[in-house]
């Protein structure tokens, strides 16, 4: 049984704390929903993700990124692009992703970033390839992000883009199969 002096202890604890808890919460209310509301802000989140996940090599994450009715110039769903992104990336030891000259401009619910990519890392030699052939590229990529529900935080990738990057022939994404012969 506990003591009458504990339980007033405790009662005044929750008579003064639990409003002044309350406070803070409508005080930083405003401030929440800016930071969460803000679509800018979620797009350049969204964007480092990205990044984020293919130098992590997680494929889940970079399939959250994705939307359902993504397709890009060389064919890929997204499913396919996912597996893509998997085979270049699964040559890295180390991989670290450096966006040049990011831009981005949106209209409403889309978007489009453009960035040229600074890769660096190290790996297989086909990993090397990839740097070299990523580096080089004097097109930016383009990046086109839509939001896809009400929800601030709903931006998903519907395309990538880069008109000098081409694939070498007869490669299917998750096979490996055509990646060992890069022009």
């Amino acid at each position: 049984m506990s003591s009458p002096a504990f339980i007033s202890q405790a009662s005044r604890w929750k008579r003064f704390a639990l409003p002044i808890i309350g406070l803070l919460g409508l005080a930083l209310l405003p401030w929440m929903i800016f930071r969460w509301s803000n679509p800018d802000r979620q797009l350049s989140q969204k964007q480092t993700a990205f990044f984020q996940a293919l130098e992590r090599r997680r494929a889940s994450n970079v399939e959250d990124l994705l939307s359902l009715t993504y397709r890009d110039q060389w064919q890929f769903d997204r499913n396919s692009a996912v597996l893509a992104m998997q085979d270049a990336t699964s040559h890295f030891i180390s991989l670290a992703i450096q966006p040049i000259d990011l831009r981005t401009k949106r209209t409403g619910r889309e978007a489009v970033t453009t960035a040229r990519l600074q890769v660096s890392g190290s790996g297989t030699p086909l990993a090397g390839e990839v740097i070299r052939q990523i580096n080089t590229l004097r097109t930016p990529f383009v990046f086109t992000w839509k939001r896809e529900s009400i929800w601030p935080s709903s931006w998903r990738l519907v395309k990538i883009e880069n008109a000098a990057l081409s694939l070498p022939p007869g490669y299917e994404p998750g096979t490996l199969r055509g990646l060992n012969s890069l022009p």
